[in-house]
Parts: structure tokens; C-alpha cells; sequence
């Protein structure tokens, strides 16, 4: 899996909220269907071992230019992965 190819198409054909408090109310409001945060993320509600948060090697900036966004990103959640295989990184999925 190419992860920049599929985090692009994501974002471009699905529904990702981009930013931590975004996550987690994603998360905590059962509509994220994967959380992806960077490895500095430090985030309570993100740091739990959970099926759907998968934790990059990367740090927030190097997320935020994969993400091809002009800040830091520590945090997404995929809503709807559109015409993305970015679901395979959920460890069920």
C-alpha cells in the first residue's frame, strides 16, 4: 500500500477530518472509521490501544506534508475513505 497515494485519495474523494480535537470527537462520536495520528501526538483519548488508531512513525510536520496540508497535522480521522484502500491500515481491516 502506498500510504501518501492513499491518504491523497482520502482526502480527495472521501470525508477525513484533519486535526486532533477533530479526531477525537470523530472517534468519540463513532463516526471514524480509522485515526491516524503522528508519533508525537500526545493525546489522551488517542494514545489507547484501540483497533481503529493506527500511530505513523512520523512526526505532526511530516503528517501534515503527507497529508499535503502547509501545517502540522498530529491527528486525522477517515470518515469515509472514498476510492481509497486507506481502511487497510485499521488492524481489522
Amino acid at each position: 500500500m502506498d500510504l501518501e497515494r492513499s491518504m491523497k485519495k482520502a482526502i480527495n474523494t472521501g470525508n477525513v477530518e484533519l486535526g486532533v480535537n477533530r479526531a477525537v470527537r470523530a472517534l468519540m462520536g463513532g463516526r471514524a472509521k480509522l485515526v491516524i495520528c503522528s508519533k508525537d501526538c500526545s493525546n489522551q483519548e488517542l494514545s489507547v490501544e484501540d483497533e481503529i488508531i493506527h500511530r505513523l512513525d512520523m512526526n505532526s510536520r511530516e503528517l501534515g506534508r503527507l497529508c499535503r496540508k502547509p501545517f502540522t497535522v498530529s491527528a486525522l480521522a477517515v470518515i469515509d475513505e472514498g476510492e481509497s484502500d486507506i481502511l487497510r491500515l485499521a488492524k481489522g481491516g
